[in-house]
C-alpha cells in the first residue's frame, strides 16, 4: 500500500518562520532620547515581568487571606503551582531554544527514526526541520523578549564584548562609569532595550540562526 504524500509538501513554513523570527526588520528607528511612545512600543518586552509581579502579589494575597478560608487557601496554592510550572517551562524554552539553539547552535534538529517513513525525501526533511524550528521559535517567544533572531544576535554581541563599552547591557561597565547602582540596574535591565542601536537585529552576528543548524 502506497504511503500518501506528506502534508509538509503543501505548507509554506518558510514564510511563516520568516514572519516570526525576522519581525525586527520593522522596528521603530528612534533616537537616544527615550519617550513614553518608545516605552509603549517596546512594552511587549516588559509586560511578562509586570504580569509576573502582579500575579505573585495576587498569589500571596490569596494565601494570606486563605489562612482562615479553606477555599481561598486552595485557590492560592493552585495559583502558585500554575505560576511555578509556567515559570519553569518558559525558562526551559529560553535556555534550550533562544540560548542554546538559536544563539550558540549547541545542537541540531533531526528527523527521529520513527518518522522516517513519513519524511523520506530531502525536500520533505527540510520542511520538517523548518516546522520544528518554527515550533522552537514560537515556544521561545513565550517570554515576550522579542524575536529569536534579535535575541540571538544581541546575545552573541554581548558575549563578544562582555563588560566593555560595546556591551549592550553591562551592569559592571555602567556602574564603573557612573558609580550609580540604580543607573546601572536600570540600563542593564530596561534602558538598553529602548535605545536606537538596539532596535534592529545585528544580522551579521545573527547570521546562521535563520538556517537549519
Amino acid at each position: 500500500m502506497a504511503i500518501p504524500s506528506s502534508l509538509l509538501d503543501y505548507i509554506n513554513f518558510e514564510a511563516t518562520l520568516k514572519d516570526m523570527i525576522g519581525s525586527e526588520e520593522d522596528e521603530l528607528g528612534v533616537g537616544e532620547k527615550i519617550s513614553i511612545k518608545d516605552i509603549l512600543y517596546e512594552s511587549r518586552f516588559f509586560v511578562v515581568n509586570l504580569l509576573g509581579v502582579i500575579g505573585l502579589a495576587w498569589i500571596f494575597y490569596e494565601l494570606a487571606t486563605g489562612l482562615g478560608n479553606q477555599h481561598r487557601l486552595f485557590s492560592g496554592v493552585s495559583m502558585l503551582v500554575v505560576c511555578l510550572v509556567n515559570c519553569y517551562w518558559r525558562m526551559f524554552f529560553v535556555t534550550g531554544f533562544r540560548h542554546r539553539y538559536f544563539s550558540h547552535r549547541s545542537f541540531k534538529n533531526k528527523v527521529p527514526h520513527w518518522l522516517k517513513w513519513l519524511v523520506r525525501t530531502p525536500s520533505q526533511e527540510e520542511r520538517y526541520l523548518r516546522v520544528v524550528q518554527f515550533i522552537e521559535a514560537f515556544l521561545a517567544t513565550a517570554d515576550a523578549q522579542k524575536g529569536v533572531i534579535w535575541w540571538a544576535s544581541h546575545h552573541r554581541h554581548h558575549h563578544k564584548f562582555s563588560d566593555t563599552v560595546e556591551d549592550l547591557h553591562s551592569f559592571d561597565f555602567v556602574h564603573k562609569e557612573t558609580g550609580s547602582f540604580w543607573k546601572s540596574f536600570y540600563h542593564s535591565h530596561v534602558k538598553w532595550v529602548l535605545i536606537k542601536k538596539i532596535q534592529e537585529s545585528r544580522l551579521r552576528e545573527g547570521s546562521g540562526s535563520q538556517k537549519i543548524p
